[in-house]
């Protein structure tokens, strides 16, 4: 599967680096893999629309179903490290 892929060549910049000198206390997957792009330079023209709030909203939730069923990565990672 291409996320397998995907995912071993998006750790691997961490494996060699940060995880050289820190344990991996906590990871959090923040999505971004398809709304970033989607969304880069217009997210702002959604603020006063309800409509395209709620749009927002439920493409917010397709990334998160198919980040968690590991069909895509997560283009953002949150990390909480412990000095070795």
């Amino acid at each position: 599967m291409m996320v397998k892929r995907q995912k071993k060549l998006l750790m691997k910049p961490l494996k060699y680096s940060v995880k050289k000198y820190f344990d991996v206390v906590e990871s959090h997957q923040s999505g971004g893999t398809l709304l970033f792009w989607m969304l880069d330079g217009i997210a702002h023209n959604f603020v006063d629309s309800k409509d395209a709030l709620d749009i927002l909203k439920r493409l917010t939730k397709i990334e998160k179903k198919l980040i968690e069923a590991e069909e895509i990565p997560a283009y953002f990672k949150v990390y909480v490290l412990r000095k070795k």
